[in-house]
């Protein structure tokens, strides 16, 4: 199981698609927070990262970066 946590500098803006990622897949997140069990079988010395983007067009506001993220593999 994976768990995840991250902080942004401003609200959620609309059409932010964050997706936590190993070397061959990605698993799409829901909210700032929780756990998931979509990137089961990846090996334990494999890179994870998390990966942020927007759904859609136009101009982004300034100023929105994030401020922390954290990222807590269990394996069994």
């Amino acid at each position: 199981m994976v768990n995840w946590r991250y902080t942004l500098s401003r609200p959620v803006p609309s059409g932010l698609v964050v997706r936590l990622c190993a070397s061959q897949r990605c698993v799409e997140l829901d909210g700032a927070s929780g756990s998931t069990r979509g990137l089961a079988n990846v090996a334990a010395d494999e890179t994870l990262h998390l990966a942020f983007g927007f759904q859609g067009q136009g101009a982004l506001l300034p100023g929105l970066r994030v401020v922390s993220s954290e990222v807590m593999v269990n394996y069994q």
